[in-house]
């Protein structure tokens, strides 16, 4: 389940408002969920379960290029890439991410630098420092703002929130 799932804001919005990774709402929920995962003590498990509970919402190819290039930029970002996602990604992006494109010409050019940066950190950066669990909880206060505040975990009902 996404974080916010009645996030008004995603809501509000069409569900691609630009080329950028985080530009649209499939990769934002991807993301959300990833650390929630993460927040959530599952770091063995938030790969797997990320892709698991994203699947259900997958509408295509398009959801797919979204999703995997949001994973992989979230854990190049906090320090945790997954190799399996690091080079599922790198073979999506140079296949060509031609269903957005596709939708928004307008983009292609900003897209494809976006997408091509992205691939020459995976194959060539160096993997940010891994951050512990204080880091990804305040990277998530930063991200979430107020948001973060309200969150309850929907497994875990009696723990109010991630703030500690």
């Amino acid at each position: 389940m996404p974080l916010f799932p009645d996030d008004p804001r995603l809501e509000l919005m069409p569900s691609v408002w630009g080329p950028g990774i985080f530009e649209n709402d499939a990769a934002i929920r991807v993301r959300n969920c990833y650390l929630e995962r993460i927040l959530e003590g599952r770091n063995d498990d938030a790969t797997r379960m990320t892709l698991e509970e994203r699947r259900r919402d997958a509408y295509g190819s398009l959801t797919d290029v979204l999703a995997w290039t949001a994973l992989a930029s979230v854990q190049l970002h906090i320090g945790r890439l997954d190799d399996e996602i690091r080079d599922g990604t790198i073979q999506i992006i140079e296949a060509g991410d031609c269903g957005l494109l596709a939708e928004h010409p307008e983009w292609r050019e900003e897209r494809e630098r976006i997408l091509s940066e992205l691939a020459q950190r995976l194959k060539y950066g160096a993997l940010a420092a891994r951050m512990d669990d204080a880091a990804v909880r305040a990277y998530c206060r930063e991200l979430w703002g107020d948001e973060w505040d309200r969150h309850v975990d929907p497994d875990r009902p009696e723990q109010p929130n991630y703030r500690t």
